[in-house]
């Protein structure tokens, strides 16, 4: 089983830092600096010997909570695919781990989004609007 374990700040390393080192004694693990506040999550994580695998790199002018949401979103989608956990391992009560939750009801809601007007064609017309031919452009 591979564990990715998102840590951004100082508390979260040094709450995960013990199930890192477990984690590891078991199964494939990942440590993941957010970019919350990576030198300040570093520092713990070295105490237990742990180096991260992979940082985000964030902008220092990206401070403000909506900024440094917004700047989140993409680099951990990257990360998630670049290491394809089986599970996703945060500490609860920071941007990163709200981030991980927004993903995740964003994916869980574009699995069950539909499109009315395309449903109703295909309901109403017998075929799928995406299986038919495009029409070239006139010149």
């Amino acid at each position: 089983m591979r564990f990715l374990c998102v840590v951004g700040t100082r508390p979260e390393a040094i709450k995960l830092a013990p199930v890192i080192l477990e984690l590891a004694r078991h199964s494939q693990v990942t440590t993941l600096c957010s970019g919350q506040h990576t030198a300040l999550a570093e520092e713990p994580l070295a105490w237990f010997g742990i180096e991260p695998d992979d940082r985000i790199a964030i902008d220092p002018e990206s401070r403000t909570l909506a900024v440094l949401t917004g700047a989140m979103f993409a680099p951990l989608e990257r990360m998630i695919g670049k290491h394809k956990p089986d599970v996703i391992v945060a500490q609860g009560d920071t941007t990163g781990f709200d981030v991980l939750l927004m993903a995740q009801a964003l994916e869980r809601a574009g699995d069950h989004t539909t499109n009315l007007a395309e449903d109703l064609y295909s309901l109403i017309e017998g075929r799928s609007l995406r299986h038919m031919p495009k029409k070239k452009a006139a010149n």
